[in-house]
């Protein structure tokens, strides 16, 4: 559709008021196809406005800028390496099929490029490091190896391909491999997945919208309020240890929980509403024309009858909500569903089984973390995750930076170091932090598991010492215990 923008603002000048309305009308018709509902949007207005062809000129380049900044996409497979030039044999023979493909760093937000790019398969070079595992870990908890086929490339020896595929990876592939063969293998899944994703309008298991088409439907009302009047609340809802929950009464009876649970939320919420399911035990919804205290009134029915779910199932069942209204200032829906995250983090921070609305959440003081690591890959995972759960992040690669950046910030509530470091060990750099403040809670990382290992940091001042690689999970249980 660009080109063809393109060349209309090209031969602007060229045509009849008839002709610039029909070409207008077909991209119109064009961008509804392509789900580009903010440019159709635009279209439609020049379509029903009595404007100077100058202005439509305008708006044509307005369009044009909207596709290539939000719907450019190198979006079918992704790879995640430092070492690009390894793939370029395979990365090449996709771009001659046709494909569109992407290159990021492990330093880049692949979370959140996931979720706004919907790659249709991602490959994950995992390194000496096992940054790859790591990362695939934080994947594995947003639940997005369940939504997208992931393919590791490593070593592959038998405990890193068993470790790769629990975390949901369909496959881990030796270095160096066979590109062909692996070509092959990659247009196989990509037909696959493609198949998959954009026949299912509903989530099979819940029978809500599937994510797919409830992102369709967001972006589509999202355009249509920044032009007409109305509202819209967006809530995302998420199951409160629902992993826990599975460990207890067995995966099977966990979906049995969620089909239930969604059968309540369909029970409360209008068919002019909309609900769809974000990942495994997280739903979004959508109210129109209702303001807070509405939504809230059914938020509290919904809980309610989740406690009937629970005596049924013997278990505790309860929900977090994360709670943002739509403004007219807002540049698209990217910005509204962040403000919800925003306000469910806040509600899982705080034991969960709250609601929280985005205008209380800039209502509280953010608790600081610092991180101090010499593994920048790290440094950088970790500070996007808990800059997205509602922390003030700071980061140092160094002992001494990191004694630095504490100096010039007392209020920092919790550090968190690597035990080995440029200049100073962690025990070191540990009895200098307790040196200047006894009450700073302390988290070493480190990849010795020995006892005395342990001993040195605990016995300088740490309050936790955790081995690496670890789970994020495992981290945000010790970081929630010792700040809560």
């Amino acid at each position: 559709m660009l080109k063809e923008i393109e060349s209309l603002i090209e031969r602007f000048e060229e045509l009849s008021q008839q002709e610039l309305k029909e070409r207008i009308e077909e991209l119109a018709r064009i961008a509804e196809k392509n789900f580009l509902f903010e440019v159709q949007f635009i279209l439609l207005k020049v379509m029903s406005e009595e404007i100077r062809k100058e202005e439509v000129l305008d708006r044509l380049r307005e369009c044009k800028r909207l596709i290539e900044e939000n719907f450019l996409k190198d979006d079918e497979f992704l790879f995640i390496t430092n070492n690009p030039d390894e793939f370029k044999e395979l990365i090449d023979s996709l771009k001659m099929e046709g494909f569109k493909v992407a290159v990021e760093s492990y330093n880049a937000d692949i979370v959140d490029y996931i979720y706004l790019r919907r790659p249709d398969v991602v490959l994950i070079d995992n390194d000496e490091r096992n940054h790859g595992i790591f990362l695939i870990n934080v994947l594995n908890e947003e639940e997005l190896s369940s939504k997208v086929p992931i393919i590791i490339f490593g070593q592959c020896q038998r405990s890193e391909k068993i470790n790769a595929e629990l975390l949901g990876a369909i496959d881990c592939i030796l270095k160096p491999f066979d590109s062909d063969d692996v070509f092959l293998k990659l247009k196989n899944i990509y037909r696959l997945s493609n198949a998959y994703i954009k026949n299912n309008i509903h989530d099979i298991f819940t029978g809500v919208y599937s994510r797919y088409h409830g992102e369709i439907i967001s972006k589509k009302e999202f355009a249509r309020l920044k032009e007409a009047d109305g509202s819209m609340i967006f809530m995302l809802l998420d199951f409160d240890g629902m992993s826990k929950i599975n460990l207890m009464v067995g995966k099977t009876v966990g979906n049995d929980i969620l089909k239930d649970a969604a059968d309540i939320f369909k029970k409360n919420v209008k068919d002019s509403d909309i609900i769809y399911r974000r990942n495994g035990d997280e739903f979004a919804f959508m109210f129109f024309n209702k303001n807070i205290l509405e939504v809230l009134i059914i938020t509290d029915k919904i809980q309610k009858d989740l406690e009937n779910l629970s005596k049924k199932y013997k278990v505790r069942i309860s929900i977090s909500a994360g709670i943002a209204e739509f403004e007219k200032g807002m540049k698209n829906i990217d910005e509204l569903i962040d403000a919800a995250k925003k306000s469910l983090a806040k509600a899982k921070l705080d034991e969960g089984g709250r609601i929280y609305t985005s205008r209380q959440i800039n209502e509280y003081s953010k608790k600081k973390i610092l991180f101090v690591d010499d593994d920048k890959i790290i440094l950088a995972i970790l500070t996007k995750r808990y800059s997205s759960k509602g922390y003030t992040v700071l980061t140092a690669s160094s002992g001494e930076e990191g004694l630095n950046v504490f100096a010039d910030n007392k209020d920092v509530n919790l550090i968190v170091s690597d035990f080995y470091m440029p200049g100073m060990t962690g025990d070191e750099f540990v009895k200098k932090i307790r040196e200047t403040n006894k009450n700073v809670k302390i988290i070493v990382l480190s990849a010795h598991k020995s006892e005395s290992h342990v001993q040195k940091a605990l016995s300088a001042g740490a309050d936790e010492y955790i081995t690496k690689p670890f789970s994020p999970i495992e981290l945000d249980i010790r970081i929630k215990k010792l700040l809560s």
